[in-house]
C-alpha cells in the first residue's frame, strides 16, 4: 500500500474524531487497530504483541510516512513526518484514550 494511502487512511480517523475502545468499520478502535486499518490489515486488527509478526524492526534514521512506532504491548502510533532536519522530533498519529 502507497505510504500516502496509509497517512490519508489515518487522517479519515482523525478527522471523524473515531471514539476509542470500540468497534469502527469493523476494526477495533484503539491503537493497534489504527495501525491496522492505517495499513489495511485484515479486520478487527491485530494488537501490540501481534503486530511485530506483520512488520519489521528499522532504525530511527529509516522511518517514512506510514512507518509504526511500537513498544510490543504497550502503544504504537503511526509515523507521520520529522518537524525538522535534525531528526528530533516528529509528527505522528494515534487512536489513544485520552
Amino acid at each position: 500500500m502507497a505510504r500516502s494511502t496509509i497517512i490519508s487512511r489515518g487522517q479519515a480517523w482523525v478527522d471523524a474524531h473515531v471514539p476509542y475502545n470500540k468497534v469502527y468499520d469493523g476494526y477495533r478502535s484503539d491503537c493497534s487497530g489504527f495501525v491496522s486499518m492505517a495499513w489495511g490489515l485484515p479486520k478487527p486488527g491485530h494488537t501490540t504483541e501481534t503486530l511485530p509478526g506483520v512488520s519489521s524492526k528499522i532504525d530511527k534514521n529509516q522511518l517514512q510516512p506510514g512507518d509504526a512506532l511500537l513498544c510490543p504491548g504497550t502503544h504504537v502510533t503511526l509515523f507521520v513526518s520529522w518537524t525538522d532536519g535534525s531528526k528530533g522530533s516528529y509528527v505522528m498519529m494515534q487512536e489513544g484514550n485520552a
